[in-house]
């Protein structure tokens, strides 16, 4: 099953309903793809935790998790190319081969 990993319901009022883990949630959502949520709450810290600098070195969300395969920056995972299990059902976004 497809993890995302996002931001927890505490944010900094300027980032709310601005985050990109928002976009990809809606993506699934629109595709029937079966997920889960894993909440990171910014304000505490948890995106510098080690465990998350594996998944994203840069520190930040969405973070897709799909057995094996970690998908970890916006544009990557706003158009993703159907190689990883699971995303082939995904919609291509933009010119180019599926």
């Amino acid at each position: 099953m497809i993890t995302l990993h996002g931001f927890a319901h505490r944010l900094p009022e300027l980032a709310m309903g601005h985050t990109r883990d928002l976009r990809v949630q809606w993506a699934l959502e629109e595709v029937d793809l079966p997920y889960r949520v894993r909440g990171l709450d910014l304000l505490a810290g948890e995106l510098k935790r080690e465990e998350f600098g594996r998944l994203s070195p840069f520190q930040q969300v969405p973070v897709i998790e799909d057995d094996d395969v970690v998908l970890s920056a916006g544009a990557e995972l706003s158009a993703p190319t159907g190689s990883a299990p699971g995303f082939s059902e995904l919609p291509r976004i933009g010119p180019g081969p599926r």
